[in-house]
């Protein structure tokens, strides 16, 4: 009886551990795709006019954007991943700002929240804010 009881725990521990790796792989498999930027008022100020960002499930990501007067960046091959507690690390993201001007890229390691919703998944510059980046539907 007594190794039944342990036998039990075991088999009840190894299913809690592989459901939460579960979901949290699912969390990450669901963020793959592309990504567009929503400019509320929050951020209209920084002239965006468009900012794209695309997952890959090698981990890799895209980035492309474009601001008010013309001038585009893209970035490329740089790298991401899921975090628990529903948080996004991105490599070398570009942070959308006219202020540094065109020649200038602000460049880096960021960890941003994401808001996973039934209206969509979004991934949040500023929690609080309504700049954020909000997941395309698959067209087939």
């Amino acid at each position: 009886m007594n190794k039944l009881k342990k036998f039990a725990a075991v088999v009840a521990i190894c299913s809690l551990i592989c459901s939460c790796s579960s979901s949290e792989r699912e969390r990450r498999d669901a963020l793959i795709g592309a990504f567009r930027l929503h400019v509320g008022s929050d951020c209209s100020e920084e002239n965006i006019d468009y900012a794209r960002l695309l997952l890959r499930a090698d981990g890799t990501y895209f980035q492309e954007g474009r601001f008010k007067n013309g001038t585009s960046y893209a970035i490329d091959a740089k790298r991401w991943r899921y975090q628990s507690g529903d948080f996004i690390l991105l490599e070398g993201f570009r942070m959308n700002s006219a202020v540094s001007g065109p020649m200038q890229k602000e460049v880096a390691d960021v960890k941003l929240a994401i808001d996973f919703r039934e209206s969509g998944i979004y991934i949040l510059l500023i929690p609080g804010q309504n700049c954020f980046f909000v997941k395309e539907p698959i067209v087939l």
